[in-house]
């Protein structure tokens, strides 16, 4: 699949500012390239290793351009953002995103020409690092560049350099509310004046700055609001009507019909009247994850949560009193009970599929000597769960096909005995994370296993 990619970028180099604010450069849409959690905001979470996101977006804008008499706004633009994301370690992704403009129309003689014809209008590439997180929260840094493909763009300039731009981006869940804010700063190399058109100045550096939230509102269905805006560092000679700051928001519907999909859907308009900020845009796309690439899901097997009570549907309630956090190794050491439930976070099968990763086999090894520890067996029930994502019937249909998978290598590798193993496909039901976000779905992937022996200790 990695031919995928190399195809994309050979494809959009020769085509004649990555925050999500582009300031003065035409527009101030810009996706993520990633496309984890929202769609112009940096989530601090990256994609995993091998994993490739491929992803356009629509945007039409109407009255974004300044005028400089009575005249009034009367244009619009409408342009393709085409981007691809890759994930390279745990916590390290790149990315590159090419918009297209597919036209732009003027009709008022009070505005600026038009800046663009047709044809890709910059090149942005970027890179996130996530240096802290934990099971809320988390940090990252994003760093990237953007190169004009604009000849004569007034806000840039004649002959401008590339623009840089570094950003913090931090979210964190509010029950079932993500929340995420960036802030940065963007370095401009601007050209020289365009003298065809003095009323605009080049625009020198700029603080930039979002702030959003994601709300599940169904089942696989997630509204997004977004404010992003940016303002100059320092003032700067020549007198323009222009207004150097903008500020405005989107709101949008992601929907997620298959695990590795999303579509959205929505708009926004001005909170000022500022640079590049339109009177109202609408805008539609999709993100399409491939992958792993190469390997597969290689870290170790995660911590198993132990609650020495049942059944798994109370669960919940009492985690602050009854839960205990084991490592797979330490299962010689783990405490006999008559009932116990022990719960594996984090999805390891391949993608879309019953079959076991190898990482699960060396936990399945240790669980299976713990279940032939005495007192003796009387029965295992193995419950598989899966996220939110597509319908019921396709989920508890994988769920319960992922328990047996787990069943069957227990009764061929470990002969434990089948007439005392029950398993259960319980798909999207009982949640112990908030499936509006990527870290709460990896969670909700999971198999658990309720224990009951012949005799309590």
């Amino acid at each position: 699949m990695i031919h995928i990619l190399i195809t994309f970028i050979a494809l959009t180099l020769p085509l004649t500012s990555f925050a999500n604010v582009v300031g003065t450069d035409v527009q101030n849409f810009n996706p993520t390239s990633d496309g984890v959690g929202y769609i112009s905001m940096h989530a601090s979470k990256t994609l995993d290793p091998g994993i490739l996101n491929l992803g356009w977006f629509f945007d039409y804008s109407k009255n974004m351009l300044p005028y400089f008499d009575n005249g009034g706004r009367n244009d619009s633009i409408r342009y393709l953002d085409f981007h691809a994301g890759l994930g390279i370690t745990k916590d390290w992704d790149i990315g590159i995103n090419v918009p297209y403009v597919q036209g732009q129309t003027v009709n008022s003689s009070s505005q600026v020409t038009s800046v663009v014809d047709k044809g890709a209008s910059e090149i942005r590439l970027n890179t996130k690092y996530r240096f802290w997180n934990n099971e809320d929260s988390g940090l990252a840094v994003v760093a990237s560049t953007n190169i004009s493909r604009l000849e004569d763009d007034p806000y840039t300039g004649h002959n401008p350099g590339p623009t840089y731009n570094i950003e913090l981006a931090t979210d964190t869940m509010v029950e079932k509310l993500a929340l995420a804010f960036n802030i940065g700063y963007r370095f401009r190399n601007p050209g020289d004046p365009v003298t065809q058109i003095p009323e605009i100045k080049p625009i020198k550096n700029q603080f930039i700055a979002s702030l959003g939230g994601s709300y599940p509102l169904g089942e696989s269905l997630h509204g997004i609001i977004e404010i992003f805006g940016s303002r100059p560092s320092s003032k700067y000679d020549g007198n323009t009507y222009l207004q150097l700051s903008s500020l405005e928001w989107i709101g949008a519907l992601k929907y997620n019909p298959l695990t590795n999909l999303a579509v959205y859907g929505g708009g926004g308009t001005k909170l000022i009247t500022g640079s590049a900020t339109p009177d109202w845009r609408l805008l539609v796309g999709m993100n399409w994850t491939l992958g792993p690439l190469w390997g597969g899901k290689t870290e170790e097997p995660q911590e198993v949560v132990v609650v020495p009570k049942e059944p798994v549907s109370t669960f919940l309630a009492e985690e602050e009193s009854g839960e205990v956090t084991v490592d797979p190794q330490d299962f010689a050491q783990e405490p006999i009970k008559e009932k116990q439930t022990f719960r594996l976070h984090s999805l390891l099968f391949e993608f879309n599929s019953d079959k076991l990763q190898k990482v699960s086999y060396e936990f399945l090894d240790k669980f299976a000597e713990y279940l032939k520890r005495p007192p003796e067996l009387k029965k295992l029930v193995i419950q598989g769960f899966t996220d939110s994502v597509g319908s019921d019937v396709y989920n508890k249909k994988l769920s319960l096909k992922r328990a047996q998978s787990v069943a069957s290598y227990l009764i061929k590798k470990h002969q434990i005995p089948a007439a005392r193993i029950q398993t259960q496909g319980l798909g999207k039901a009982h949640p112990i994370a908030d499936n509006a976000t990527a870290e709460g779905r990896d969670q909700n992937r999971r198999v658990e296993f309720k224990v009951t022996r012949y005799k309590e200790y």
